[in-house]
Parts: structure tokens; C-alpha cells; sequence
């Protein structure tokens, strides 16, 4: 999930340099993550895994959960 993994690089950028257009999109992607989050708690990619034909589309992937919670968990303590 590429927008966690911007929102994760923005907390960074904010951390490092301290300027607010970095905490900015961070907590914008943040309020998409929640927005978009489905009711069963999960975000799920539309795209089928060529790695796994059997897999059903849409699919929960392990690793975008982690990236989205990670950024979210990052919001909460700010």
C-alpha cells in the first residue's frame, strides 16, 4: 500500500527536519487510512497477485495492514 508507505516516509521527514509541511501530510494520509478503512478493520488491494492465482480479489495483505497501523499508531502518539 503505497500511500502508508508515503505517510510512514512524511513522519520521518518530520522527525528529521521538524517542518510542518512534512507532519502535514503525514496527518492527512493518517485521515485517509481512516476513512477508507473497511468496517471489518482491514484495507484491502484490488489488484490480483499473480504470485497466488487462487487468492480472491480483493485481498487483505499482511504487510499494507502493518504499513497502515504502523502510520496510524504514529498519529496517536503525536
Amino acid at each position: 500500500m503505497e500511500l502508508s508507505q508515503y505517510s510512514l516516509a512524511c513522519w520521518l521527514s518530520w522527525r528529521k527536519t521538524k517542518e510542518n509541511n512534512w507532519l502535514d501530510k503525514a496527518i492527512l494520509h493518517c485521515e485517509w487510512l481512516v476513512k477508507y478503512q473497511e468496517g471489518d478493520g482491514a484495507w484491502r488491494i484490488e489488484h490480483k497477485n499473480p504470485s497466488y492465482q487462487d487468492l480472491p480479489t480483493p485481498w487483505a495483505s499482511g504487510m499494507a495492514q502493518g504499513l497502515a497501523i504502523s502510520s496510524l499508531v504514529r498519529a496517536y502518539r503525536y
